[in-house]
């Protein structure tokens, strides 16, 4: 995928909710301060479904958030759907799979993707706190997209 534009950057960083621009093999392009402050891994370069399913940190977590980890398989479907698959999405798959039996587990039972949704994360205290997802595309720049989540009461 090519570097995103400079609108696309302009656009995510302007946003004072957690936003984040995706390319088709979930790999953040751009990421708002919001985000990246309240999950330092979203960050331009980090790819989505590497870190939730290969990091070690996140093990026992990722079990947790059924729906979110089951939409980011979704996420990560939709996309290399919408191109013809090319080597480095064969190594990538193989990757995951080959590395969390949740993953090869999730990509056997497809899920449809959602264009909105809630998503609970625990904080550093203990508590719980819930977002609301919404994606979206980006038109001009096809493949990307948007996802932007919003604290809701629970």
């Amino acid at each position: 995928m090519h570097p995103p534009s400079p609108a696309l950057i302009d656009f995510i960083g302007g946003h004072h909710d957690i936003t984040i621009a995706v390319d088709r093999r979930t790999t953040i392009l751009a990421a708002s301060p919001a985000a990246t402050a309240a999950w330092p891994s979203f960050h331009a370069g980090q790819n989505i479904a590497r870190t939730v399913f290969l990091d070690p940190e996140l093990d026992g977590i990722v079990e947790d958030l059924p729906d979110a980890i089951a939409q980011t398989v979704s996420l990560l479907r939709e996309g290399l759907a919408a191109g013809d698959p090319d080597a480095t999405d064969i190594t990538f798959l193989g990757e995951l799979m080959s590395r969390s039996s949740v993953f090869a587990r999730l990509w056997a039972a497809p899920e449809p993707l959602r264009e909105t949704g809630t998503l609970q994360t625990v904080e550093a205290d203990s508590s719980w706190t819930h977002y609301r997802y919404v994606l979206s595309a980006w038109a001009t720049e096809p493949g990307v997209r948007i996802l932007t989540w919003k604290p809701t009461p629970p």
